[in-house]
Order: C-alpha cells, then structure tokens, then sequence
C-alpha cells in the first residue's frame, strides 16, 4: 500500500512541476528578442500572447504589429525555448501543428 501511495504522489508531482516563473520570463523575453532581430524590422509593438510546454521545451507564442500597418491584428510566431540544450528556434510550417496548444 506504501508502495502504491508513494507512486501515486509521485506522479501527481512530476505532473505539477514544470518551469519556474523565472524561467518562463526568461523564455519569453529571449524569444520575443529572436522574433524581433530574425523576422520583422519594422515593429510597432510586440507582445506575448502565451507562454507553455510542450515535449519538455517552454513554448513562447509571440505576436506583433508592423509599426506602418493601420490593422489592430498580430501576426504570431510560435517560439521553442529549449533551456537545456541552450537554442531558439522557429519552428516550420509543417510543424506548427506539433507545437501549438
């Protein structure tokens, strides 16, 4: 019966652990900073629209807004955060699919 407690509370912890709010602000602004210098050089504004993981790595949705544009609209790129192996990357159109929410 300890046994079994002892998996279960293991589980249920590993479950809630997961990156530190320091570590997500970190991603965040790392990926917004790559967003900015690779893809647009003409902002108006960013702005981080969702921060999450998926497949161990902090997902980092980034929107923003060509300063010469009329439009209230974002464009958004979806930023892979990956600490460990210390990169940044965009990830393609093909698979976007695996790393949206």
């Amino acid at each position: 019966m300890k046994i079994i407690l002892a998996l279960f509370l293991t589980t249920l912890l590993t479950g809630c652990l997961g990156p530190s709010a320091e570590q997500k602000v970190k991603a965040e602004v790392a990926c917004e900073k790559y967003v900015l210098d690779n893809f647009q050089k003409h902002f108006g504004e960013s702005h981080i629209f969702d921060t999450y993981v998926k497949d161990e790595k902090i997902v980092v949705e980034v929107g923003y807004r060509d300063k010469r544009s009329y439009s209230d609209s974002y464009s958004v790129r979806v930023c892979i955060y990956d600490e460990a192996a210390g990169t940044i990357r965009i990830p393609s159109l093909l698979e976007m699919g695996q790393w949206r929410r």
